[in-house]
């Protein structure tokens, strides 16, 4: 009876989270190191094979130094967008590494950063002011903010577009003090993509 019994449990356990894979497979197909980091580090934006690919969606605001942006300015430039609201601590931790991505390539016109909340003006301008954001940031509602975002619903969310318009990567959250998300995926592909030469990933 011990024995039924514990197989009923691992079998509960396995249809469940604890026993799903984390990174999508593909029969019969070897990965090298190199791809199974990059899968993991994928997967971790949950449900990315649906977001990578898609046009980031229609947007139009007005940023705290009152400039006008639409989705029109993604075209043409590599963005590096992000979600974020004031309650959600985790989000403060990727202001100082978005602070730091802007720094590395504000001399090129073809590389930007922009970060969406769904804060008023007024908080999103005591957070710049509170946390030095040098980028460009912008206050829209709840529901344009979530349907940028897509199918994903964890913040913060952070997506890499392509120039385009359309995700090419994306990721959730950054541990406190580590910024090895970007220096291991985020960077090496802003670089490609500003020489032409970054693909989407093949996600079957």
């Amino acid at each position: 009876m011990k024995t039924i019994a514990f197989l009923i449990i691992g079998l509960l356990f396995c249809n469940g989270a604890i026993c799903q894979d984390t990174v999508p497979r593909s029969p019969n197909v070897l990965l090298t190191g190199k791809q199974m980091k990059e899968k993991m580090m994928l997967s971790r934006i949950g449900n990315y094979d649906k977001e990578v690919g898609r046009d980031l969606g229609e947007f139009s605001a007005v940023d705290i130094n009152g400039k006008t942006i639409s989705q029109k300015d993604l075209i043409g430039k590599v963005s590096f967008v992000g979600f974020w609201f004031d309650a959600c601590s985790p989000c403060h931790s990727v202001f100082a590494p978005l602070n730091a991505l802007y720094t590395k390539y504000k001399a090129d016109s073809n590389f930007q950063v922009m970060s969406f909340t769904f804060d008023s003006n007024e908080t999103l301008k005591k957070n710049v002011a509170k946390y030095g954001l040098l980028y460009q940031n912008i206050s829209v509602s709840e529901s344009t903010c979530r349907a940028l975002m897509g199918s994903y619903r964890g913040f913060s969310c952070t997506y890499l577009v392509n120039q385009q318009g359309k995700i090419v990567f994306g990721h959730s959250g950054v541990r406190s003090g580590s910024t090895d998300v970007f220096e291991d995926s985020f960077i090496p592909k802003i670089d490609s993509l500003l020489k032409n030469s970054f693909t989407l990933p093949d996600l079957k």
